[in-house]
This record gives C-alpha cells, structure tokens and sequence, in this order.
C-alpha cells in the first residue's frame, strides 16, 4: 500500500515540476529551472526503483509527502498571484 501511495506521490511531484518548467506563468531563473528538471529527473528514477522493491521506508514516503505539500502551496502562490496580476492590470 504504501510503495503504491509513494508511486502516486512521486508522479505528482514530477508532473508538478514539469508544469512549472513549461508555463511562464511561474517567474523562475535557470537555477530554479535546472533545480525542477533533476526532482522531475529524480522522481521518474524512483519510480521506476519502487516498483521493483518489496517495501518502501517510511522516511521516504514522508519526504515525498512534504515536498507535494510543498508544492501544492507553491501552485497555490502562482494561482493566486496570477490572479492578483490580472485584477491590476485592469
């Protein structure tokens, strides 16, 4: 059960950093940009390892938690003051 919650968790994150890397909606610098191409890098390797393994630990299930939280407030930043921009514009 939980190498198939870590699989999700670890999909999410990919695809999140992926969608950060092709919208501009999201003002990043190359630094963040290389930063968000390894995790997405990362998360496709781990994957494909967790799915050959037996069991998963626990630690990681619990970094990978953290940083989709992470992420779902940072995609929470971008909604918002992409919001925030288009009301001032006006």
């Amino acid at each position: 059960m939980l190498q198939a919650v870590s699989i999700v968790e670890l999909a999410l994150i990919g695809g999140f950093c992926l969608w950060l890397m092709a919208t501009r909606r999201y003002k990043d610098n190359l630094l963040q940009r290389m930063g968000l191409a390894g995790l997405a890098f990362y998360c496709a390797l781990r994957i494909a390892i967790n799915q050959e393994r037996d069991s998963i630990e626990l630690s990681d299930l619990v970094i990978y938690t953290s940083i989709l939280l992470f992420g779902a407030g940072m995609l929470g930043k971008v909604l918002y003051w992409k919001r925030h921009d288009r009301r001032t514009m006006n």
